[in-house]
C-alpha cells in the first residue's frame, strides 16, 4: 500500500504540473457533440468506480461495478476508507480497489 501511495502522489504531482490553472479550459468542437455508447467486444469487461468524500470527516467511500459486453453486472462492491487523500489520489485508490476486486473475484 505504501508503494501505491508513493506512486499515486507522484502521479498526482505530475498531473498537476501539466495543468495551466490560469488558462481557460479548451473545448474542442468534437467534445461538444453527442457520443453514442459502443458495446464492448465479446469477452471484454468494463470497470466503473466512483468515490465520495464525507465533509468534515476522514472517510472516503468507493463504489465498484464490473459489467460484461452486454452490460450484465458481474460484480459490485463498496469500500470504506478511514483516511483523507486528495481527490486525485482517491480516484486512483478507487481504480486500485476495483482492480483488486476484479482479480480476487476471478474476473
Amino acid at each position: 500500500m505504501a508503494e501505491f501511495l508513493l506512486f499515486a502522489s507522484r502521479y498526482h504531482f505530475e498531473c498537476q504540473s501539466c495543468h495551466f490553472f490560469n488558462s481557460p479550459p479548451r473545448i474542442s468542437k468534437s467534445s461538444a457533440t453527442d457520443h453514442h455508447w459502443i458495446p464492448l467486444d465479446i469477452g471484454c469487461l468494463k470497470l466503473n468506480t466512483d468515490v465520495t468524500i464525507e465533509d468534515g470527516s476522514l472517510t472516503v467511500g468507493i463504489g465498484i461495478v464490473i459489467r460484461d459486453s452486454v452490460s450484465l453486472v458481474l460484480g459490485c462492491a463498496s469500500v470504506k476508507i478511514h483516511w483523507y487523500f486528495s481527490p486525485h489520489v482517491v480516484e486512483l485508490l478507487a481504480l486500485l480497489e476495483g482492480l483488486k476486486f476484479a482479480h480476487e473475484s476471478g474476473l
